[in-house]
């Protein structure tokens, strides 16, 4: 993958930016098992994880995406490096939550169920 467009997913898939300062701390572990509690319901929200920490943004359980992307989006979404945040992006590429702590499975999906489709994800 030589770019990472938000556009890609605009109309098909909710994004969520986690950024942290560090790889490896208490936070994004905590945050890694809530995602793995609740595959199934992220999937069925087409919720798509990217991960900005370090040097790289990755997915949480694998690609890479290019260095010079994580710069563009921490940039575009005034994200510091040195703090935890989670950006969620709604199928209409607009921000719908930032937040500097771990939101609950449940309050996420909640707000996510409750944002009306727009023409363009309308089925």
């Amino acid at each position: 993958m030589n770019s990472f467009d938000l556009e890609d997913f605009k109309g098909t898939n909710n994004v969520l930016l986690v950024s942290s300062p560090h790889n490896y701390d208490f936070t994004l572990s905590a945050l890694y098992k809530v995602f793995d509690n609740n595959r199934t319901d992220f999937n069925q929200r087409d919720i798509k994880i990217f991960h900005l920490t370090d040097l790289n943004i990755k997915k949480p359980f694998g690609a890479r995406i290019p260095d010079s992307s994580k710069v563009d989006l921490m940039d575009c979404f005034g994200v510091p490096e040195s703090e935890f945040v989670m950006i969620l992006i709604g199928k209409d590429g607009i921000e719908k939550l930032r937040t500097n702590d771990i939101i609950q499975a449940d309050i996420l999906f909640d707000l996510i169920d409750s944002i009306p489709p727009t023409k363009a994800v309308k089925k």
